[in-house]
């Protein structure tokens, strides 16, 4: 088995496998990736991808512009709707949105890690790890296209390999990172749908139904647009809720020219993310947006604040161990961390109620509040925000009394859906500073998470609704 020698090794090129062994790589570490894909086929499962245009600015991705054949188009509204679309909420303050192809995008990230002085090695699959005679990482095993096994040395390894996540489950057991698979009421089966309109029309923003988890987005083409569902379990359930969608919902008349199918993660973030030489990013970690799926970006805050950590950990040629990267724990924790599992907590509990009590609420505008709405200018905010409390109280007591909501859903909503959200805004905040607080912290999240449940514990009875009356 043939070896080199390298500094770091990350699992996984695509776009944070990518964006890390860029700033890897512009520290000084040599650093390697190995990718199972070609080099002209790695991030290539979706066509078109969306990324806020303030992210260009946040991190170093590649510059796009017309014509450049990444660039597909930029658009700046979306709205969101109830369960029959009556009651649309635009977000008049929403962030600028740039459509890219993503195959094409992952290739100008490869190439500006390539140009920091990372190695790519393609077509090439983990295995496994090697081990000092403490039990520590010191390499990593791959095979070829050839089919041969090979090695390489490191210090740190990083698994960026997504859902996946091949070098987070081979780690040994007691290793300090979970192990566990996602199953699939932890993923989103996600179909896209590339419609033209036979009406010519055009749809340059963007439209999402929180309640059946579908959207309407641009494509690039200009009679056209993306028709998009997110379901748990199956890419079978997922069509059967398009189609009760579809006869609540009046979509302009078109055809359909293409389907593509992925999977988003939706489950919470891996309590630490570290061991000794070891790090996990991205899908590999949980870290998509918990209100859209999307993962690029959110994994890129947990990159710039690891390239911050290890820095310093791997200064001198030293090992980093698991409590010199603890710090990575902690900083995402208590920033994009905290504010994720809040969000997440209030999702999995607020969408379990009925299609009627969800177009009671948009009807009274009580959840998306279109004044708050009008003020945001972060579509990446919370998946509900409320308006005045005394309206809002008021509101909720007449849905009661006239049938629109249930006393159980009320319940939902005060009893579980905020105690939840404040429960992991105070428990993130207290994420522990050192490893040695850790098992306590665990075992409070446990419970916590075991109280909030998980949105797919209960399938949801869409039904083909009338009109709600008032």
């Amino acid at each position: 088995m043939k070896g080199r020698v390298f500094d770091i090794v990350v699992i996984g090129g695509s776009a944070v496998g990518s964006y890390f062994a860029m700033k890897a790589a512009r520290q000084g570490f040599r650093t390697a990736v190995i990718e199972k894909s070609s080099a002209d086929t790695v991030g290539g499962n979706y066509d078109i991808v969306h990324i806020e245009e303030k992210e260009f600015s946040n991190y170093e991705l590649p510059e796009v512009r017309e014509g450049d054949g990444i660039f597909a188009f930029r658009f700046d509204r979306d709205c969101i709707e109830s369960p029959t679309g009556r009651y649309p909420k635009p977000n008049r303050g929403g962030a600028a949105v740039i459509g890219l192809h993503k195959q094409k995008f992952i290739a100008a990230m490869n190439e500006k890690a390539k140009d920091a002085g990372a190695r790519f090695l393609y077509g090439c699959v983990f295995k496994s790890f090697t081990f000092d005679d403490s039990g520590r990482i010191n390499g990593v095993i791959y095979t070829g296209e050839n089919g041969e096994e090979n090695k390489l040395s490191c210090r740190l390894a990083a698994d960026c390999s997504g859902i996946p996540a091949a070098g987070r489950k081979a780690l040994p057991d007691g290793y300090g990172v979970e192990k566990f698979t996602l199953k699939s009421e932890d993923l989103f089966f996600v179909t896209l749908y590339y419609v033209t309109f036979t009406d010519g029309r055009s749809h340059m923003y963007s439209e999402s139904w929180p309640y059946y988890k579908t959207w309407l987005a641009p494509s690039g083409k200009e009679d056209g647009a993306i028709l998009g569902i997110g379901s748990f379990y199956s890419y079978e359930y997922g069509e059967n809720v398009m189609e009760t969608f579809k006869k609540n919902v009046e979509l302009p008349p078109y055809t359909v020219d293409k389907v593509e199918r992925g999977l988003s993660v939706h489950h919470r973030a891996l309590y630490s993310f570290v061991g000794d030489g070891f790090i996990c990013m991205g899908d590999s970690a949980c870290l998509s947006k918990p209100f859209n799926g999307e993962g690029i970006p959110s994994s890129l805050f947990q990159v710039e604040i690891a390239a911050d950590v290890i820095g310093e950990a791997m200064k001198d040629g030293k090992y980093p161990t698991k409590a010199d990267l603890w710090a990575i724990n902690k900083r995402y924790n208590n920033t994009q961390g905290r504010e994720f599992a809040v969000i997440l907590a209030g999702t999995e509990r607020l969408l379990r109620i009925s299609g009627e009590a969800m177009e009671y609420l948009f009807r009274k505008d009580v959840v998306f509040s279109k004044r708050i709405m009008a003020a945001t200018c972060d579509i990446g905010g919370p998946i509900y925000v409320f308006g005045d409390a005394a309206r809002w109280i008021k509101a909720l007591g007449n849905g009661l009394a006239k049938g629109f909501l249930k006393a159980s859903e009320l319940h939902e909503i005060f009893g579980k859906t905020i105690r939840c959200a404040i429960g992991n805004l105070a428990l993130y905040s207290l994420y522990p500073k050192t490893p040695g607080g850790f098992e306590k912290w665990t075992a409070a999240a446990d419970a916590m998470w075991k109280r909030i449940g998980k949105m797919s514990d209960v399938k949801a009875d869409y039904k083909v609704m009338t009109a709600d009356g008032e």
